[in-house]
């Protein structure tokens, strides 16, 4: 296999732009200057699911600060009706492997009418693959599985996941056939149909000048970091805080 992301590409242009915002090292985030280290965090136990069952009352019962607790974004996105949850996320950064059981949990209980979606954030050319392998799998509708499988062979194997082969081994050992996921991650290589998913990360990570994952992005108009809510635990309390301030915003 050719290691595709050898070739030319227009996109550096704006990942050395995104590489400005990441010129501070973000206490339990990745960024990429910071070291990609092993948080010290508690391992995901099975207090999560309790914990995101309170999270409507602590919303409901805390005040979060604008500028202390969460950002309000200097170039929001337009609205589109229902309340969007954006999760910026990178497959090797294991703040975000920890996050997981956090947001999914809170994903399993929110309101109906708002709507989830996970971008990976790319900071830089070596965050490219990763991020492809994101789309690769929604494209196989196989990333309900592969998600947490990536994370757990990166995390709890020590795998190493920097390569095109080695990435395409993990799909193959999965059920994904080589043909199956070349075919799909060329499509993402500049030019192809499916660029835009990859272009679209890039510039909402511009635009909300992110500076590190994970990272929540509400309605396209409030950030909520780990910097800022200082743990994965505030971060969910300040994304549910924030959809309903969004929710009552737009019922006045």
């Amino acid at each position: 296999i050719n290691e595709e992301m050898s070739k030319p590409m227009k996109i550096h242009s704006s990942l050395h732009t995104i590489a400005l915002f990441t010129s501070f090292f973000i206490i339990a985030s990745c960024t990429e200057e910071a070291p990609v280290q092993e948080p010290v965090v508690n391992e995901p136990t099975t207090e999560v699911a309790a914990s995101v069952e309170s999270t409507d009352a602590v919303a409901s019962e805390v005040k979060f600060v604008e500028g202390t607790h969460y950002t309000k974004l200097e170039s929001p996105l337009a609205s589109t009706g229902n309340v969007t949850v954006t999760e910026f996320f990178w497959y090797a950064c294991p703040h975000c492997f920890h996050f997981e059981s956090h947001i999914q949990g809170w994903v399993d209980h929110k309101p109906e009418n708002v709507h989830f979606e996970q971008i990976p954030a790319v900071f830089s050319q070596r965050w490219l693959l990763l991020a492809k392998a994101h789309y690769v799998a929604k494209a196989l509708k196989v990333e309900d599985m592969m998600s947490p499988i990536l994370f757990r062979e990166i995390h709890e194997k020590k795998r190493q996941v920097q390569t095109l082969p080695q990435l395409v081994t993990i799909f193959v050992e999965n059920g994904v056939t080589e043909a199956e996921f070349m075919l799909e991650y060329e499509k993402l290589a500049e030019g192809g149909a499916h660029f835009a998913d990859i272009e679209r990360a890039i510039k909402l990570g511009q635009q909300f000048k992110l500076n590190g994952v994970p990272a929540v992005v509400v309605n396209g108009e409030y950030l909520v970091s780990n910097e800022n809510a200082g743990s994965l635990e505030n971060i969910i309390a300040i994304t549910q805080f924030l959809v309903e301030k969004t929710q009552k915003a737009s019922s006045k």
